[in-house]
């Protein structure tokens, strides 16, 4: 679990006691307003504001980052998830170098929220190496955070990243984050738009597969399913 955000103003207000707490939270809601209040929580916006200030929580905290406080960004960012959604390996060659490049995406979730991670290098056949599916609790450490194609904060695993499957059995923040089946909703519970949600139902006839032009002019389809 991360430093909490009270103790992480105390720390401001320590090393900068010239600023007061009402400065502080000023600081806070202007980061907010030009990032975008819908993609930073106050605690993220805390971690921006510390940078600006040259403050560093470096020394002050554990290893453990919750996903709701990440933020664009953030780097060495060591936390536990479980798996929502393995995405295929996708394969390009880089434009300046003609170089084939390959990555993977994963959606993790834990108690809180949920993210995508995309894997680079050695890391993007660990689904195989390690036979993880969704549902499996996993570990990151020293991973980084950039903008997504939606402008919202994706982790990004290079070659100093670590991910491993997770066993833990212990009274820790694994425990805390639920099942799949914990998660899951019914047809009835869906009221307003949900990212990554988890649906159980009974499947209707006649699905349809209608094709489509992707955000790449590249030909595609799609299946839709009456739930």
């Amino acid at each position: 679990m991360s430093i909490d955000f009270k103790k992480m103003i105390e720390i401001v207000l320590q090393k900068k006691p010239d600023i007061s707490a009402e400065d502080v939270r000023e600081l806070i809601d202007e980061k907010k307003r030009k990032i975008g209040a819908g993609y930073l929580t106050d605690q993220g916006a805390l971690f921006l504001v510390a940078a600006d200030l040259g403050i560093s929580f470096e020394n002050n905290q554990s290893n453990q980052t919750s996903i709701k406080d990440l933020y664009i960004g953030a780097n060495d960012v060591n936390l536990s998830a479980r798996i929502l959604n393995i995405y295929p390996v996708r394969k390009y060659t880089r434009r300046d170098t003609n170089e084939e490049v390959q990555n993977r995406t994963l959606t993790i979730y834990d108690k809180d929220s949920s993210i995508k991670i995309r894997l680079w290098d050695q890391h993007v056949s660990f689904p195989e190496d390690y036979e993880v599916k969704p549902g499996d609790l996993i570990k990151i450490s020293h991973g980084y955070t950039k903008s997504g194609m939606d402008n919202k904060a994706i982790i990004n695993l290079g070659s100093k990243g670590i991910i491993e499957k997770s066993n833990s059995t212990g009274n820790d923040d694994t425990l805390e984050i639920p099942s799949l089946d914990a998660i899951s909703k019914t047809v009835d519970d869906i009221k307003e738009p949900i990212d990554n949600i988890i649906v159980t139902g009974i499947l209707s006839p006649n699905p349809r597969e209608p094709r489509y032009a992707n955000f790449r002019n590249e030909q595609a389809k799609s299946l839709h399913l009456p739930l």
